[in-house]
């Protein structure tokens, strides 16, 4: 079952896995829209992809969050798939109080509040247009925080993810709406790049591509399963 005549909307698509997956699905006849809070990164997406429709986002934002959802509304009623892709990480030493919490991005907003919310906000549009889908992008950090405690919010707010899609999942069946879930392994992304230099130089295999993989290639890899069938995809 591929992936085809669907308006999608794809979060924090201008780049890594989320822009990766906006390339992979444009080829099988997708209308693609993308949403990021970066701007000068939505113009180079434009200059390579001038099909792809854009907006300015900031989904961490109570109000901006909830204008786009009325402007998709609006503009793209018959939005039916949903990627809720955007997604921060940062180290953060627990053991500082309250010091690391509170400076940066707020990672509980815009990797688990903005997901659960736009869902919510953009429901109407998934309930009423045909073979509607929601897929959300965990990560294998959901089960690892042991592992690697130096990002415990990401940790945690991937595993919120994890739960509330599972239970999403059963609550959207009967709307007719399929929920899906991928959880990438470390993917070679811009995503914390700090972090990612510091395994590669403790450990070699971190810059192995069949460890950690460019996008394009679990992109694909994720969604052939996807395409089988399968809603829960472990890489």
């Amino acid at each position: 079952m591929k992936f085809t005549g669907n308006t999608i909307l794809i979060t924090g698509g201008a780049q890594g896995i989320g822009y990766a997956m906006a390339e992979y699905l444009s080829e099988n006849g997708n209308t693609i829209i993308i949403c990021d809070r970066n701007a000068a990164k939505l113009d180079e997406v434009r200059e390579v992809h001038p099909e792809f429709i854009t907006y300015v986002c900031d989904l961490s934002d109570k109000e901006d969050r909830a204008a786009f959802a009325e402007k998709l509304k609006a503009e793209h009623p018959e939005l039916n798939f949903l990627i809720n892709n955007a997604g921060i990480q940062r180290n953060v030493d627990l053991t500082q109080g309250t010091r690391d919490l509170d400076r940066g991005d707020a990672e509980i907003e815009i990797n688990l509040r903005a997901p659960i919310y736009l869902t919510a906000l953009l429901l109407p549009l998934l309930e009423k247009n045909e073979d509607s889908k929601l897929l959300n992008v965990c990560s294998g950090l959901a089960f690892a925080g042991d592992r690697f405690p130096e990002m415990p919010i990401y940790c945690a707010t991937k595993a919120g993810i994890h739960a509330y899609t599972r239970t999403a999942r059963v609550q959207f069946k009967p709307l007719g709406i399929r929920v899906m879930e991928i959880i990438p392994p470390m993917v070679d992304t811009n995503l914390n790049p700090e972090h990612a230099a510091m395994l590669r130089a403790q450990d070699p295999k971190y810059s192995d591509p069949d460890v950690v993989p460019p996008p394009d290639v679990y992109v694909r890899r994720t969604f052939a399963k996807l395409e089988e069938g399968e809603d829960e995809i472990k890489y």
